[in-house]
C-alpha cells in the first residue's frame, strides 16, 4: 500500500513503537514569513527595482523552468556587481523572512520582544511571554507552525518525541514557538516558577557539538535571526552557512561528505523520517534517500537471502490531497523508490491530529 490517510485507523500508531526523525520545510512556516515563491519574487523586485505581482512572477518562474534558489541567484549575482557585498545581501533576506511577522507586531508594539524572543526565548520577561503567546494564537492559531509547536510539546508527555528534527528552514519560529509556549503552561501551572524543562535544544553548526539528552533541531541549511533595529546585535546564528543560493546548492551536491548529507543520511538510515512541509523536490534529499534505499534493500537481501520484489516503506511524506486524483494517484507512488509513503490529509488543521493518530496519543 503506496499511500493511506494519516487519521486513518491503519495509520495508527505507526510511529509509536521506533525512533523518528522530524523533518520541516518552508511549508510549516506559510503564513508566518514569506513562501520560497513570495520570497524570491521580493528579492528580485528590491534588487531590479521592478514590480512583479505574485501572478506575473509565478507565470515566469514556470515558463523559465528555472529554480527558485537560481532566481534568487540571479538577484545575489546582481547585488554584488552593483558593488555590494553578500553580506549585506544576506541582511536583504533576513529583512524580507522577518518583514511581515515585524510589521504585524510593529501594529501591537511588540516588535523588539518579538525579535527577543525569536533570537532566544528563554531571556524574554515573564509577563512578555503572555503578551507574545497571545499575539502568535491571535494572529496564527489555526497555522501549521502553531499546530506543529503543540504536538511537540504533548509528545513530550506522551513519552513518544522525535529522536532528532531536522530543518531545511532558516527562520528560528519552531523553537521560539515551542519554548514560548512551555514557558506560558508552566506559569499558569503551580509555583515555583522560575523555567520549564526545555527539551529542545538547536544545532546551527557541527563544530558546536551535542548537548546531553535534548531533542536536537538541526538547521542543515543554515539560520538568520533577526536583528534589531538600530542596535548592534551580537546575533549567534549561521547566516555564512545558509543554503538559499544555486551556487550554495551546487556545493552541497558536489561535496560528498559534507555536514548535511553525514547528518541527514545516518538519520535515515537508522530512523523513521517524517516529511513536513516539504514538496520533496529537493534533489539532494531525493539522492539522499535514494541512496539509503539502496542499502536498506541490499542489507534486507542479505538477511533474508531472498530478492525484494516490494516497495520497503520506512519514512513518511504527510501532505495535502490535490483536487486531482490522477495528481493523487501519481503522488502515492511517485516516492517508492525513495522508501517514502505518503500520508494523506484533508488539510493542515488536521496535523495535530494525525500525529496523535500516529503516535498513538492516550489523550
Amino acid at each position: 500500500m503506496n499511500s493511506m490517510d494519516a487519521n486513518s485507523d491503519k495509520a495508527r500508531g505507526k510511529l509509536s513503537s521506533g525512533r523518528w526523525v522530524l523533518c520541516v520545510g518552508a511549508g510549516i512556516s506559510r503564513g508566518h514569513v514569506p513562501t520560497w515563491m513570495e520570497l524570491a519574487r521580493r528579492v528580485i523586485n528590491r534588487t531590479f527595482k521592478i514590480s512583479y505581482t505574485e501572478k506575473e512572477f509565478e507565470d515566469i518562474v514556470n515558463k523559465s523552468g528555472w529554480s527558485l534558489d537560481s532566481w534568487i541567484q540571479a538577484a545575489a549575482n546582481e547585488y554584488v556587481s552593483q558593488g555590494d557585498s553578500k553580506e549585506n545581501f544576506v541582511t536583504l533576506l533576513e529583512n524580507e523572512l522577518y518583514g511581515d511577522i515585524r510589521d504585524l507586531a510593529k501594529s501591537e508594539n511588540l516588535e523588539e520582544k518579538l525579535v527577543q524572543a525569536l533570537n532566544s526565548p528563554r531571556h524574554v520577561d515573564k509577563d512578555d511571554v503572555f503578551e507574545l503567546c497571545n499575539f502568535v494564537e491571535k494572529h496564527f492559531s489555526d497555522s501549521t507552525l502553531f499546530g506543529l509547536a503543540n504536538t511537540l510539546i504533548e509528545s513530550i508527555k506522551e513519552d513518544k518525541n522525535p529522536y532528532a528534527i531536522i530543518t531545511f528552514n532558516a527562520d528560528t519560529l519552531l523553537l521560539t514557538l515551542i519554548e514560548l509556549i512551555q514557558r506560558k503552561k508552566h506559569y499558569e501551572g503551580s509555583p515555583p516558577y522560575s523555567h520549564p524543562d526545555y527539551h529542545f535544544r538547536p544545532v546551527l553548526r557541527p563544530f558546536t557539538g551535542v548537548p546531553h539528552r535534548k531533542i536536537l533541531i538541526f538547521h542543515i541549511h543554515g539560520s538568520i535571526k533577526p536583528r534589531s533595529l538600530g542596535k548592534k546585535s551580537n546575533i549567534h546564528d549561521s547566516r555564512d552557512s545558509l543554503v538559499f543560493l544555486e551556487e550554495e546548492y551546487f556545493q552541497v551536491a558536489t561535496n560528498s561528505s559534507s555536514w548535511l548529507e553525514t547528518l541527514f543520511m545516518y538519520q535515515s538510515q537508522t530512523n523513521n523520517l517524517v516529511f513536513v512541509g516539504l514538496s520533496m523536490s529537493d534533489p539532494n534529499i531525493r539522492r539522499w534517500l535514494g541512496t539509503g534505499y539502496k542499502l536498506s534493500v541490499k542489507d534486507l537481501t542479505a538477511v533474508t537471502g531472498k530478492p525484494i520484489d516490494d516497495f520497503i516503506f520506512t519514512h513518511y511524506w504527510i501532505r495535502t490531497k490535490s483536487k486531482d486524483t490522477n495528481m493523487n494517484a501519481v503522488t502515492s507512488i511517485g516516492l517508492a523508490h525513495l522508501g517514502v509513503k505518503t500520508l494523506w490529509l484533508d488539510d493542515w488543521s488536521s496535523l495535530g491530529n494525525a500525529f496523535s493518530n500516529l503516535l498513538s496519543f492516550k489523550t
